[in-house]
């Protein structure tokens, strides 16, 4: 993780990623299958209400652990949908006259 210059926050949430995966299982992470990654990460988002920003944290920290660190890598696709911004309310000009001429002295 140094090498690849994280930050520190970083290492940190992909290790909490690596030791609540190992927790939830009570194995170590080099004998954890596909589908139980899959699974953890379902039990993450559906049981436990974690948002999708947190779950897409934890994905990337486990696909850095498996691609980087562990000797037998385990791909998994997951991918959780961002949340959708909400565009503004646009006054008409209408509204934004009346506002304007709403006080009444200055």
């Amino acid at each position: 993780m140094d090498l690849r210059n994280l930050a520190h926050n970083t290492k940190r949430y992909y290790l909490s990623a690596v030791v609540g995966l190992s927790r939830h299982y009570q194995q170590s992470p080099d004998q954890i299958t596909q589908e139980m990654i899959e699974d953890y990460l379902l039990h993450l988002k559906n049981e436990k209400g974690n948002t999708p920003g947190t779950c897409a944290t934890v994905a990337a920290g486990l696909r850095f652990f498996y691609h980087h660190v562990a000797d037998t890598p385990v791909p998994f696709v997951f991918r959780f949908s961002k949340n959708r911004s909400r565009l503004p309310t646009v006054l008409t000009q209408e509204e934004i006259w009346s506002i304007i001429r709403a006080p009444n002295t200055l």
